[in-house]
């Protein structure tokens, strides 16, 4: 029987073994009869176990098998004793790396394995190619509880190891850095290395683009080929295509084979500048315009933008043409015949492409004018006719066309001559038939064309008996003609025309002429076996031409055969081998001929017979190199020669040398190789050696091989090699058109080197202020592995005096014990067998400063339930933080020794947590601090807190104090206590305020009751009695108030109250005030100190992302036609298809993909030209469907950002990671109160489900609530810009969920995420965040970091803060699958464009614009936050007005009489024209600003309408006096007229300033300019 034990190896896990001997009260017992209770069976195993015996061993399981062991039983005959066999198996992984494996067994690692009465187990889960230990124990089990068991020792130790395997797979490879040509990869170790060390790495890729025509490459199934294969886990992938998205995975090798792939992960290189546009065309020729067009070139990870055009000049230069979106531009207005040159390159946002190679064209010529004087005369059967060009063009041709006369209807024209020549013979005219006869002109230009002419031909007598047969000699055509009267004509001719019937059957088949002479009969030639053809005979004469015979019709029944697919092949200088197939045919051909013409001018052309034979190939020899010719193979039968197939053009090859012999090496050293061969081989011919050096092992496409190219009398030194590398030579010689085969290679090793020059490591903060992690690279090794690296510390740049920390062979070192507060430089060498490297550049580290010491307890006193603690700052040095601060921290203690009394040596109970906890600043050196519910030793330390974030000093020595139940008692009389302060005038007065208690940390009680009180008492007794009554009334009011709220918290459900007071006076004697705040579990404290953002913004930092929903305003909802309207009666705007009724199929608007395309690129998105919908499956009440259509995988935009601008902190780059389309929910409606809680029923109203809505996910990329705010306030001026939505957060049409972590600065991890709702305001969302991480922080402070879970929370602007609305477990499973009822969505790239060009100026452009113009960043936020306020604002700048002038009169005054109206600054009654003329009035002193205010209020109500400003103010009077003269006069006026008030103000009454002011005012008023 074998037992399987399967532990996941996992044999780190300990399990509970039996003891060595078992106690009897752990098992059962059946006693038999009478049995004496003094007698005690025993149990006993004699010896040990054998060593265990191997049966197999593989990578990951062992069997072993063992014998068993006799057992003794102790007993007697009334005493029956049940046992059963069990044994223990046990196993421990061997750790040593010494030979002898017995040291690495350790007997605290044993785990148990296996337990049970088999004798035959296999244990599996072991890890392959390690070392196992393994035993076994002898363990019998019975159920009698008075057996005593005896064990034996368990047997020897059997040691053994798994078989090796291959690694396991590994983890896909991680970016480190990127280019537009390059990605720097990384990837880790794998887990199982198989038991073998990993000897390479093999890393994988898809093929780039510039090498995918590259057949050499092997490429496999996954259409990947290899990289890289060597021992290093980074590499640097050259040579790829830019903005190309690369898969890449890695395996890893050893000594037994390869590992399994990891999973493929997927990288983008970066864009780059588009390709150069390629193969422009002319598509369209004209005399004045001309169209050319070119293939869009790649956009190398951008999209194309563009095209500039330019042209030449004629001067050497190119001039700008025009630019262009498309792949075609038109040239206009061109000169006729002449050339023009054009060139192109394309745009994208990385800049402009090469330019494309110039394309010039030439413009065609004018349009002819028409042929005149056409006419004809007969002559011999044949009718000549000739014209005369009207305009003498040049390049002109001539077509002479023919048709049956006009009577015929549907004959068409038919072409009897094409030339240059004005006159022409033809014969194709039919007698006895009326003809028409033109002709037309033809040039580049166009063609034009004479007047027609009429002409008929007396009909002759017609061929009769036309007969087709076939002999030995091939195919015939006979006919017979017969002689009419009128054929008495000499000179008879026959034309015989032949046209196949298969494919053309009507009565315009096209014949072609096939014999032309005197006699009646005729051989065909040319004609295909098993073809029908029909034939045709007339008769020509001096008197004219015959109609046609009648059709003969007739087919081959003896085929020809015909050569086709000639092929030139092993084309050499002097030779070529010639080949080619036989087409079906009836006969195969006998033989073949093979005929040879050069094609050059200067040589004979007519064609040599080189070959006649069987074979369907043959070599030509005895060809001139660099020769063109042309070659024709025809085939012979029993009968007759075949045709001759189509003339095969070549050019034969230039004559190549050969490659130098005795090619060796005579020197090498690191970086050269001196190599040799024998000149005399080298002939004439040769003008060059070419050397090239190959590095052996690289041969992947990234590596470029090393070419010297030297004179055929120069020695050849291959130069810039690396040092300690494998190299393969070979050489071969050119000439002055072409290279000569390569000589056969030489493999050759440099000289090793030292070490490369390392690259200057890098140092990260490890733990402590005085320790850094540094790592650095490996460097070449130059031939010789590297043995060691020396890593050297110095506090001087120049590193004078210098300490070497460390010198080893590992790549990472941790240097510890720096000087706190102190500038190292630290460097890094390597070693190997030939030397050492130079040093590497320094890295600069700084050591922050240590925390501040501990203060020192000076004094100590306990009175009435308080300990006051007194403390002194030690001197601290330059390499210590400041001080800023203290904590005392009060804990349980206990003694060493109870008898040396509570003045003793104490230290803390590590296991107790603090009882209080409190920090202090530090200009205080005391402390007060209540004792708490706890008798015994009581422990306290004092630390310091250091500035800058910092940390915390250590612990002073505690001190000690020894609490008793008399202190106890001081504490509980001084719970309440009186302190008097006397006032003048209102005599004594007493006040009570309650003590302070301390939280214990661990309660979780973080809502607390505050509870102040204050009691006023007119001092009428003094004595202490009194004031005792007194403290004992207002106590006993407190606990009756205390029970009222307990009372009233237990009974009642929590809620969340706002602060208030609740007051209960009488008189003046008594006044008793309490603020509740909280909703927890009763405790009394003091009113805690505010917490703030500041407090812990030095130490800790939010992570904000804001998922905002923004409804779009279209007039239908998204997915059907109901109307999409805020505010109307519940469930009027509803129909089967937003319901979701079975039956119905939605169908998508395009206004929602036209507002989101657009949202998408004002927030400079890409967009997914290639788009789809998906099903979102959840279900909630307002969701009637089930499921929500939205967008999963693939959104409509992606990739974008917006800069915010943050006041007083300038400008931040918020990242979109999407924009995806969906439709919203209904909306549930609470009856009885505004939420879920307390409310009598629910209701839902559909008329939201459906409208469409545009869901914004940013990147976490905020840092603060500010941030966030101003995010998405800019968010919402830019879906305002662009009219995609009305962004008001009170309708619910802008939605934002903030999502809300805290982690520690400097950290890279995320911390918890929570999620924010409710918030309906920026102001709110600001607040809200405020408080989440204030609440954040202050849980990770009090070390409950714990609380903070993954949840949503609800803003409450009653209680400005957050509470828990549900928790999330993990991710909602949503379910996606595509949408079956919307077909995927293609958006073309011209929409996209036409998109782009109607956005409008966005809120950031016209920031931008107004910052330029002179305006603060505060006042173009103002302007730009309003489109209203904004274009009235643009229309007042203008009109004229000053910018400055205008923004403060928009801002201020105007904006004030808009918000007092409750109107909009388009529906003002006054034009921004009007308000930009009194601007200009105010500018040039017409009138006052005060005035300006005054009559602002009267252009509003449009009391100037019909006026302008300046008429408007004259007419009332209103235009200040500017002349001095003329207010010299009026002042002077109004001295004379007052000299008492003149004296009293000169006397030193100045108050009269102002009459005389008003005085002049009023006299003012009666003059005029």
């Amino acid at each position: 029987m074998l037992a399987e034990s399967n532990n996941s190896l996992g044999l780190e896990t300990s399990m509970n073994t039996p003891d060595e001997s078992v106690s009897s009260s752990q098992l059962g017992a059946w006693p038999s009869g009478n049995v004496d209770k003094d007698f005690q069976p025993i149990l006993m195993i004699d010896k040990a176990l054998d060593v265990p015996k191997l049966v197999e061993v593989d990578a990951t399981s062992v069997c072993v098998q063992w014998s068993s062991v006799p057992v003794t039983v102790h007993s007697t005959d009334v005493y029956v004793l049940e046992y059963l066999m069990s044994f223990l198996l046990e196993m421990q992984q061997i750790k040593s790396n010494n030979e002898d494996s017995e040291q690495g067994i350790s007997e605290e690692r044993w785990c148990t394995q296996y337990s049970g009465p088999a004798t035959h187990v296999q244990v599996k889960g072991l890890h392959p190619g390690r070392k196992y230990a393994l035993r076994v124990k002898c363990h019998p089990m019975t159920t009698d509880k008075n057996v005593q068991i005896k064990l034996a020792p368990p047997s020897d130790i059997l040691i053994f190891q798994t078989k090796s395997t291959c690694p396991s797979a590994m983890l896909p490879p991680v970016l480190i850095a990127r280019g537009d040509d390059f990605l720097n990869l990384k990837w880790s170790e794998p887990e199982e290395n198989g038991g073998r060390e990993i000897s390479e790495y093999v890393l994988e890729g898809t093929l780039p683009l510039n090498l995918q025509d590259n057949a050499i490459l092997p490429i496999n199934a996954q259409g990947m080929y290899e990289v890289y294969r060597g021992s290093e886990r980074t590499f640097v992938w050259r040579n790829l295509s830019a903005g190309v998205r690369y898969n890449v995975r890695v395996k890893a090798v050893n000594c037994l084979g390869e590992g399994a792939f990891s999973s493929i992960a997927s990288f983008l290189t970066q864009a780059s500048v588009p390709d150069a546009p390629s193969q422009i065309f002319c598509t369209s020729l004209a005399s004045d315009s001309l169209t050319f067009e070119w293939l869009k070139p790649s956009g190398n990870g951008a999209e194309v933008t563009g095209y500039r055009i330019e042209m030449d000049n004629g001067r050497g230069s190119f001039d700008f043409v025009a630019k262009v979106q498309d792949c075609m531009l038109v040239l206009a207005k061109l000169q006729p015949d002449s050339e023009y040159t054009i060139r192109v390159c394309a745009e994208n946002a990385k800049g402009l492409s090469p330019w494309s190679p110039p394309l010039a064209v030439r413009t065609l010529v004018s349009k002819p004018e028409a042929p005149v004087n056409l006419s004809y005369v007969s002559s011999e059967g044949v009718l000549i006719f000739s014209w005369q060009s009207a305009g003498g063009k040049v390049d002109e041709t001539y077509t002479l066309e023919v048709r049956e006369s006009e009577a015929a209807l549907g004959k068409e024209w038919k072409i009897l001559y094409q030339g240059s020549d004005t006159m022409c013979e033809t014969v194709e005219i039919l007698p006895d038939l009326e003809h028409i006869v033109r002709v037309k002109s033809v040039n580049p230009g166009g063609e034009s064309y004479s007047e027609h002419i009429n002409v008929t031909i007396k009909s002759h007598a017609v061929p009769s008996s036309v007969h087709y047969y076939e002999n030995e000699s091939g195919n015939y055509l006979s006919w017979v003609l017969k002689k009419s009267k009128g054929d008495s004509g000499a000179n008879i001719m026959f034309e015989a025309q032949v046209s196949e019937t298969s494919h053309n059957t009507d009565e315009h088949t096209h014949f072609r002429t096939v014999y032309q002479g005197g006699e009646p009969n005729c051989l065909l030639e040319g004609l295909s076996p098993g073809t029908k053809y029909k034939a045709r005979v007339r008769m020509k004469s001096d008197q004219g031409i015959s109609k046609w015979s009648n059709h003969v019709c007739f087919k081959p029944s003896k085929p020809l055969c015909t050569i086709d697919d000639i092929q030139v092949r092993d084309l050499k200088a002097s030779s070529c081998l010639i080949s080619w197939d036989i087409s079906d045919s009836a006969h195969q051909p006998k033989s073949f001929t093979v005929g040879i013409s050069p094609l050059d001018e200067n040589l004979p052309g007519d064609f040599k017979i080189v070959y006649s034979g069987q074979e369907t190939s043959c070599t030509v020899v005895d060809l001139l190199p660099e020769t063109a010719y042309g070659c024709k193979v025809r085939g012979e039968d029993n009968r007759r020669l075949g045709p001759w197939s189509k003339t095969i053009n070549f050019i034969t090859t230039s004559t190549l040398p050969n490659a130098p012999k005795n090619f060796k090496i005579i020197t090498k050293s690191k970086n050269e190789v001196h190599v040799d061969w024998t000149r005399e081989t080298c002939s004439e011919v040769v003008k060059y050696i070419q050397i090239e050096a190959n590095r052996v092992g690289q041969a992947s496409p990234r590596s470029h091989p090393l070419v010297c190219q030297v004179a055929p009398d120069e020695s050849g030194i291959v130069k810039n090699l690396l040092s300690g590398c494998q190299y393969s030579f070979r050489i071969r010689s050119g000439s002055s058109t072409a290279w000569g085969p390569w000589s056969d290679p030489l493999l050759t090793t440099t000289e090793a080197d030292a070490p490369a020059r390392p690259r200057a490591p890098r140092a990260i903060p490890a733990g402590a202020g005085n320790a850094f992690k540094l790592s650095w690279e490996h460097p070449e090794d130059n031939g010789s592995t590297i043995s060691d690296f020396e890593i050297a510390t110095s506090l001087h740049r120049n590193f004078d005096d210098y300490d070497v920390v460390y010198r080893g062979p590992d790549v990472s070192y941790r240097v510890t014990n720096l000087d706190f507060g102190s500038k190292y430089f630290v460097r890094v060498r390597a070693y190997n067998s030939v030397g050492k490297s130079d040093w590497s550049d320094n890295t600069e580290i700084q050591t922050s400063l240590s925390p501040p010491a501990p203060p020192r307890v000076t004094k100590s006193i306990v009175q009435e339930g308080v300990v006051r603690i007194s403390w002194q700052e030690q001197q601290a040095s330059v390499h210590h933080a400041k001080c800023i601060g203290y904590e005392v921290e009060m804990n349980k203690a206990y003694t060493k020794s109870k008898t040396e009394g509570y003045e003793s040596k104490h230290r803390l109970d590590k296991k107790a947590s603090a009882i209080m906890r409190k920090s202090y600043k530090r200009t205080e050196d005391s402390c007060s601090i209540p004792l708490p519910e706890y008798y015994g030793d009581l422990s306290i330390r004092i630390r310091s807190i250091g500035e800058h974030g910092l940390g915390h000093g250590s612990w002073s020595e505690p001190y000690v104090l020894h609490i008793d139940r008399l202190d106890k008692l001081h504490k509980v009389a001084s719970d309440v206590q009186v302190h008097k302060t006397v006032e003048p005038g209102n005599g004594m007065k007493s006040s009570m305020k309650q003590s302070e208690t301390t939280v214990h940390p661990h309660r979780k009680q973080r809502n607390i009751n505050q509870l102040e009180m204050k009691v006023a008492k007119k001092p009428k007794q003094k004595d202490e009695m009194m004031q005792f009554n007194i403290s004992l009334l207002i106590l006993g009011l407190l606990l009756s108030v205390l029970l009222y709220l307990m009372l009233g918290t237990v009974l009642s459900k929590p809620r969340l109250a706002k602060p208030s007071y609740y007051r209960i006076s009488s008189d003046n004697k008594w006044s008793l005030s309490l603020r509740s705040v909280g909703r927890s579990s009763l405790h009394v404290a003091a009113s805690k100190e505010a917490l703030s953002v500041e407090k812990f913004s030095s130490e800790y930092e939010a992570v904000i992302g804001i998922e905002c929903h923004v409804q779009l305003n279209t007039a239908t909802k998204a997915f059907c036609s109901c109307q999409n309207e805020y505010g109307a009666d519940p469930n009027t705007h509803i129909c089967p298809i937003c319901l979701g009724h079975p039956g119905t199929l939605p169908m998508l608007g395009q206004e929602v993909v036209r507002k989101s395309i657009l949202a998408g690129l004002a927030l400079n998105c890409n967009i997914n030209k290639d788009s789809k919908f998906d099903r979102k499956q959840y279900f909630y009440a307002d969701l009637p469907k089930g499921y929500q259509i939205s967008q999963y995988d693939i959104p409509l935009c992606y990739e974008g950002y917006i800069d915010v601008v943050i006041p007083d902190e300038g400008s931040k780059r918020v990242g979109i990671t999407r924009a995806h389309m969906e439709e919203d929910a209904g909306k549930i409606v609470y009856t009885g109160a505004d939420s879920l809680s307390g409310s009598q029923s629910s209701q839902v109203d559909y008329n939201r489900g459906g409208v469409p809505l545009l869901e914004i996910v940013s990147e976490p990329d905020m840092r603060t609530g500010k941030e966030a705010a101003m995010y998405a306030a800019e968010l919402r001026r830019i879906m305002l810009c662009i009219g995609a939505s009305n962004g008001n957060m009170a309708e619910g049409s802008m939605r934002c969920d903030v999502n809300v972590s805290v982690r520690r600065k400097g950290a890279t991890e995320f911390g918890t995420k929570v999620e924010i709702k409710n918030m309906n305001s920026f102001n709110a969302m600001q607040r809200a965040i405020d408080y989440e991480y204030i609440r954040q922080c202050q849980l990770i402070e009090d070390n409950n970091e714990s609380e903070i879970v993954q949840e949503t929370r609800l803003w409450d602007e009653n209680t400005q803060s957050t509470a828990s609305m549900r928790r999330k477990e993990g991710l909602a499973d949503y379910r996606y699958f595509p949408e079956p009822d919307i077909p995927d969505l293609h958006i073309s790239e011209e929409f996209i464009q036409s998109l782009k060009e109607s956005l409008p100026e966005l809120p950031s452009e016209k920031r931008k614009r107004y910052m330029s113009l002179g305006l603060s960043e505060y006042d173009a936020l103002v302007l730009s936050d309003d489109e209203d306020i904004a274009a009235y604002f643009d229309r007042v700048l203008n009109s004229g007005a000053s910018v400055k002038q205008a923004a403060n009169w928009v801002m201020g005054d105007v904006n004030a009489v808009v918000k007092s109206e409750g109107i909009k600054f388009s529906n003002l009654k006054m034009t921004p024209e009007t308000l930009g003329d009194m601007i200009k009035l105010i500018e040039e002193s017409v009138i006052s600003g005060k005035i300006g205010k005054e009559i602002l209020p009267r252009l509003v109500n449009g009391e100037a309408e019909g006026k302008s400003v300046r008429e408007f103010v004259d007419a009332n009077g209103l235009i200040q006096i500017s002349d001095e003269a003329t207010l010299r006069e009026i002042v002077q006026k109004v001295f004379d007229a007052n000299p008492s008030q003149l004296e009293g103000y000169r006397n030193g009454k100045t108050k009269l300033k102002g009459y005389f002011v008003g005085q002049v005012m009023k006299e003012s008023e009666d003059y005029s300019l």
